[in-house]
């Protein structure tokens, strides 16, 4: 994502009219005012995904109002969703109020006027948005209406996926316009996907894009799923509610098969665990069964296979490599591989894998 402004990079005369002049162009517009009265903190990154725009935004305490005459004057035509990530923004549109807080998604509609807030006292909020324009979406604008200013979870179902999904694109810029677009894409599948879900109209969702967002639902299953012994085709298959046939047809458009794809996912965790210097108390074969392989001779065939070492001299290698780089004096002992309370687990991957979600099954 590009960094558009940053409140610690402008000049202290100006920080607000430099917000308004960075946020306006990309947004709506709106009348702001600082509520903290020693400085106003910011700072905004955004990323264009072809049609759609994801941003990331801090701020401290402020005050937005977007009047109807502000409306009049510049309406682009675009719902915009935020996901509150730190903070509780307050928000007034159509005839309702919300107080949010972290994980909420929140549903705003740039053809009417608003009022936001975060109160004095708190600390800075954060929150990603994303905007979408309607001609993209297939739902009635008098439904989606129903939506507006209401906190929907951005923890579970369909909500975690577009959250999650908004997350993962903050960790890496499209390589081309291509892989923008079809991030984009994805992007508006998700949110379509989610308001039909609340709105309880997923038939009127085209049958494309459903499929997209299943996809991206069935590798979020797997992700949550790797270490059980029981994860196979059918197992994912039936948490669905489609065949084995419908499974392997959407893998195949992404040039792979189920089994593949979990056998990678967990191939993929394995070689993160044994170069973690946290983790170097566990035997090979622990780590092996912790992520679905009961089988060491089977492991060390795949990870070969995958990656041309054994797995012990994955790790003999990394641990090298990791011991060139500590300073001098200082070794990777169990006491500072633990938190001293037992194993230390790596944080899992991102709920979408967006390198998976950015191709294309068109």
């Amino acid at each position: 994502m590009e960094t558009l402004y940053d409140s610690d990079r402008v000049p202290e005369t100006d920080w607000i009219g430099a917000w308004r002049e960075v946020t306006v162009p990309g947004t709506v517009s709106v009348q702001m005012r600082s509520l903290d009265p020693d400085r106003f903190a910011a700072k905004l990154s955004a990323v264009e995904l072809g049609d759609c725009r994801l941003a990331a935004m801090n701020y401290s305490p402020l005050a937005l109002r977007r009047t109807p005459r502000l409306v009049r004057q510049s309406d682009p035509e675009q719902y915009q969703v935020l996901f509150i990530r730190r903070g509780h923004p307050g928000i007034e549109l159509a005839d309702r109020s919300a107080l949010l807080g972290p994980g909420d998604l929140v549903v705003h509609d740039s053809a009417r006027p608003f009022e936001a807030f975060v109160g004095p006292g708190q600390s800075r909020a954060q929150c990603l948005m994303i905007q979408v324009p309607k001609r993209l979406l297939h739902l009635p604008h008098r439904e989606i209406t129903s939506l507006l200013a209401t906190p929907l979870a951005g923890t579970r179902g369909t909500g975690l996926l577009l959250s999650g999904f908004m997350t993962a694109l903050t960790g890496d810029c499209p390589e081309n316009s291509g892989q923008a677009a079809r991030l984009g894409r994805v992007l508006t599948d998700l949110t379509e996907t989610f308001l039909a879900h609340h709105l309880d109209r997923l038939a009127a969702v085209p049958g494309d894009s459903r499929e997209r967002v299943l996809y991206l639902e069935i590798l979020s299953f797997v992700d949550d799923h790797l270490p059980a012994e029981w994860l196979d085709p059918r197992a994912v298959a039936d948490a669905h509610r489609i065949s084995l046939r419908t499974l392997y047809r959407i893998f195949r458009k992404q040039d792979t098969t189920p089994a593949a794809h979990i056998r990678h996912r967990r191939l993929e965790r394995c070689r993160l665990d044994l170069a973690d210097p946290r983790l170097w108390q566990l035997t090979v074969q622990a780590v092996a069964a912790r992520w679905g392989f009961p089988r060491p001779a089977e492991f060390t065939r795949a990870f070969r296979t995958a990656y041309g070492l054994a797995p012990s001299e994955w790790r003999e290698r990394e641990g090298d490599r990791e011991r060139h780089a500590l300073p001098s004096g200082w070794h990777a002992s169990p006491s500072n591989r633990t938190d001293g309370g037992g194993t230390v687990v790596p944080e899992r991957t991102p709920v979408v894998d967006p390198e998976c979600a950015s191709r294309s099954r068109d």
